[in-house]
């Protein structure tokens, strides 16, 4: 344990850099949070979409009246589907609406034709659209039994119906739900940036690993004595402080700051263990790599690989069928994927937090030991 404790000062006191890095990271991850919760305030408060009137109808004006007035929806009318298919890429608009021709006669038939929507990946305005969407249909069918199925009764209803203020209004539980979706997807972001940027402080570990090989030393320790336990556990431990440094801020702020449906201790837990992980590679790339260069274009590529492989940018299930296959090859998918099933998001696969931080301290050991069968092998050869 003494040699242990040794290697580790001995990093911090050549490797400060590090620890400060670690820290701004901290902060940085902090002040994201603050900025993204307060553009949710001014910025999130109305849903937009896109509405297409292809019937132009009696019936279709007052569907846009009741998105407008009833739901206070901030409504943009159009035509060219071009045109909605760019403010959806755009997220200008949530979901796009399509009224299709015909649809004041299918309503009078009492068989009213379904009234189209695109999404993109905004899982929170899906749930409550659609639920907006089925409650207009229903009422909208019987005001078509009471008028049936003459189009001048029918108008006096929905006339009536709009002067009387009949009108669906979101719930209190419904704006705590849909709220706890945002503020879910708010927390995806942040630490999604953490998942990458831990990865890229790990590169101070590999950096001086490097150097110790290039200078002797690593050799010398080897041969004086210095087990492999001893001093990968001081390396990790030294490392394991800027991942520390990270957490505990994040941390305080998830849990005195944000009412979230995502269990803090259990996120956290994962976040140590993905942290880990990342000093396992660190130390794998450090002892096996020739020359610095080498450690910053493995680390900084696999990162970035695979961070987009496993969905920390995106869902993962907008991707192709063969890419979510392999991203179960990168802890970050499950890291995000335990994510989206705690936040109730509709893109997650099922993991539990648990079997996430299984998976991902299998990754991990799976590292550790090739670094430990390198300084094994390496101090055989070496006497």
């Amino acid at each position: 344990m003494k040699k242990a404790l040794l290697v580790m000062s001995n990093n911090i006191r050549r490797g400060k850099m590090m620890l400060f890095l670690a820290a701004g990271a901290s902060i940085l991850l902090c002040g994201m949070l603050v900025l993204f919760y307060s553009l949710e305030d001014s910025q999130w408060s109305v849903i937009s979409v896109g509405l297409i009137d292809r019937d132009e109808s009696l019936v279709s004006r007052d569907f846009s009246r009741y998105l407008d007035e009833d739901l206070s929806m901030d409504v943009k009318s159009g035509t060219s589907m071009r045109e909605m298919e760019g403010e959806l890429i755009e997220k200008h608009i949530s979901v796009a609406i399509i009224i299709p021709e015909g649809f004041e006669a299918s309503v009078l038939n009492a068989e009213p034709k379904p009234i189209a929507t695109i999404f993109t990946d905004d899982y929170a305005n899906i749930t409550f659209t659609r639920s907006y969407l089925e409650s207009y249909t229903s009422a909208l069918s019987a005001l078509s039994v009471s008028a049936g199925g003459d189009a001048r009764v029918l108008g006096q209803l929905l006339e009536e119906t709009s002067e009387r203020g009949i009108a669906a209004s979101r719930s209190d539980a419904d704006h705590d739900f849909f709220d706890g979706i945002r503020h879910g997807e708010v927390q995806r972001t942040v630490m999604g940036f953490y998942l990458f940027l831990v990865f890229l402080i790990s590169i101070f570990v590999a950096n001086a690993l490097q150097e110790e090989r290039t200078k002797g030393l690593y050799d010398r320790m080897r041969i004086t004595g210095m087990n492999p336990v001893s001093y990968i556990l001081g390396i990790c431990v030294y490392a394991f402080l800027g991942v520390v440094i990270i957490i505990i801020p994040m941390s305080a702020y998830f849990s005195f700051a944000i009412d979230s449906s995502v269990p803090i201790p259990e996120m956290i837990g994962t976040a140590l263990a993905y942290g880990i992980f990342a000093i396992a590679f660190a130390l794998f790339s450090g002892l096996y790599m020739k020359s610095r260069s080498a450690i910053m274009t493995c680390l900084t590529g696999i990162t970035t690989i695979m961070c987009t492989l496993g969905g920390t940018w995106f869902h993962i299930n907008l991707s192709p069928p063969f890419m979510q296959a392999i991203a179960r090859a990168t802890p970050q998918f499950w890291f995000m994927d335990a994510f989206d099933t705690a936040s109730g998001s509709e893109s997650g696969f099922g993991t539990s937090w648990g079997l996430a931080a299984l998976v991902i301290a299998l990754f991990a050991l799976f590292f550790f030991l090739l670094a430990g069968l390198h300084f094994v092998y390496g101090r055989k050869r070496a006497s």
